[in-house]
């Protein structure tokens, strides 16, 4: 293993060797990465709105073949080289999901409920991807790069929902896209206590700032239940938060 490149290793490898390789957030590489994919979103948009509708299919689907590549090229290397930790790499994160509504999408074109999920669940989503990546990976790594390139296409995915296509904010969407979280956030809660995993990041706080405070904050006096629990409901928080704002934008143009 010590002889496997810097460039291969996963946060989970070095952790448990006690490497000190990090980026720092918002450090000249992150802020510049931020930048790369803020240009690249604006000129996909501008590309998107120029395009007919069957180049917007084929965009789209272009899109779907570089996140099934990047999410199963991932899972690859991980379960080759280091198969220990392959459990915490299937593609059972809120972010995978995500992945895979793009993937249907251009296989079955749209459906309501996913569009809006584009805008309350899968939008934040990939914005606390983008703005908290692992910072116990090295910059110049797969898995850096990986984080940075799929997070930056599902938030591409949702600007393309809220501007060209003009997905319009409802509350039944809200709360249908809530409840479809919840459906998929119970099973995997057990999934988690079971192969001691941390999908949708209910088990354990991992690199995210606020989770870390619900953490602290809950699980002395509720337990790890009560966690959960509280990031479930901090979500639809979040998703609120959100639906005003979109809602307050929708007004203001009609005027």
């Amino acid at each position: 293993m010590e002889q496997i490149s810097k460039f291969w290793w996963i946060k989970q490898y070095i952790e448990e060797k006690g490497y000190d390789v990090g980026h720092s957030l918002l450090s000249f590489g992150h802020i510049m990465w931020l930048i790369c994919i803020t240009l690249g979103i604006i000129v996909f948009i501008k590309s998107y709105n120029k395009a007919d509708d069957d180049e917007k299919i084929l965009l789209k689907k272009y899109l779907a073949i570089i996140i099934f590549i990047l999410e199963y090229v991932k899972i690859i290397i991980v379960s080759f080289i280091f198969p220990n930790y392959a459990k915490m790499y299937v593609p059972l994160h809120l972010c995978s999901f995500a992945g895979l509504a793009i993937i249907l999408e251009a296989g079955f074109g749209r459906k309501k409920i996913i569009d809006q999920m584009w805008l309350y669940v899968f939008l934040p989503s990939g914005l606390i991807g983008l703005l908290s990546p692992s910072i116990s990976v090295p910059f110049n790594n797969f898995f850096t790069l990986h984080t940075y390139l799929f997070h930056g296409i599902l938030v591409l995915y949702a600007f393309i929902k809220i501007i060209p296509e003009k997905t319009k904010a409802s509350y039944k969407g809200l709360l249908q896209s809530s409840f479809i979280l919840l459906c998929l956030g119970i099973p995997i809660y057990f999934l988690n206590k079971w192969f001691g995993t941390n999908y949708f990041i209910i088990s354990e706080p991992s690199d995210f700032p606020i989770a870390r405070v619900f953490w602290d904050f809950l699980t002395p006096k509720f337990g790890e239940l009560g966690y959960a629990i509280g990031v479930f409901l901090f979500a639809f928080l979040i998703f609120n938060i959100i639906y005003f704002i979109l809602f307050l934008v929708q007004r203001m143009k009609k005027k």
